[in-house]
């Protein structure tokens, strides 16, 4: 049982049992809920009668048994329609520069590219350019990358069709090495810009989900070569970005895994 319990064990208890019927696959019984939702059975009845008399819950026979309604979900989409992703992403954001003094930004799907919403400027006197608003490439930007490696077959193929052009000598500009490349995001978790889009910059980034495990965004980091080399970042600060992007993508709804930093890395 979490934590709260002790300030608020009748709200915690609630909130456990919601989870335990919005999880459930058939209607729960008065003993499974209470196991479920870690009270006993008289807590877990009265509760539930609550539930029912608000319209949250419902019984049904035989038994009786008991399940959600719609209710819970209308409460959470209206609050949901409020929140814009950059709302939802801020704070996580922001935890992530404070820890590291780097540039920080988060960016959604544009028209072909990926759009920043916001950008944090590193603390220290060297700053990798980047502002709110600015839109970038999707094939040599790590935030572009990790959000191509989740938009399906047509937004590659929309891509390869407007052409690969190459801003640095390590630009990806083939769809073949492209297509190689998203591979290894899709299979590792996040992305890496290896002076792909600007001569001295590095980064690092990792996709952010919503609750029908669509891509939405993605976290991203850069520094300068002055400072790391693409190991020593993804080293130093991988670890950080992928946590972010999961946070992130939990406000969003997502339940899923992706994978975390690994070793390999782009030449």
């Amino acid at each position: 049982m979490p934590s709260d319990t002790c300030k608020a064990p009748a709200l915690a208890a609630g909130l456990e049992l919601i989870e335990a019927l919005a999880a459930a696959p058939a209607p729960l019984g008065l003993s499974e809920a209470a196991r479920l939702a870690g009270t006993n059975k008289n807590m877990a009845g009265r509760l539930l009668a609550v539930l029912c008399a608000r319209g949250w819950a419902e019984s049904v026979e035989p038994g009786p048994r008991y399940r959600l309604t719609l209710k819970p979900f209308a409460v959470a989409g209206a609050a949901a329609a409020r929140l814009s992703p950059l709302e939802l992403a801020r704070g996580p954001l922001r935890d992530l520069w404070e820890r590291t003094g780097e540039s920080v930004y988060f960016g959604v799907p544009g028209q072909g590219t990926v759009l920043y919403l916001e950008h944090f400027d590193a603390t220290g006197p060297v700053k990798v350019a980047g502002r709110a608003g600015g839109e970038y490439p999707l094939h040599c930007t790590a935030p572009g990358k990790a959000i191509l490696a989740h938009l399906g077959p047509a937004a590659m193929a929309a891509l390869i069709k407007n052409g690969l052009p190459r801003l640095t000598e390590r630009t990806i500009i083939t769809a073949a090495a492209l297509r190689a490349e998203l591979e290894r995001v899709r299979r590792h978790g996040y992305a890496t810009d290896h002076e792909e889009f600007g001569r001295g910059i590095l980064c690092v980034a990792a996709p952010v989900f919503d609750g029908a495990g669509r891509v939405v965004g993605a976290v991203g980091l850069s520094a300068t070569t002055l400072n790391f080399t693409i190991k020593t970042l993804l080293a130093a600060h991988g670890a950080g970005v992928t946590a972010c992007a999961g946070r992130i993508s939990a406000k969003f709804g997502f339940s899923g895994a992706v994978p975390g930093p690994a070793e390999e890395l782009c030449a």
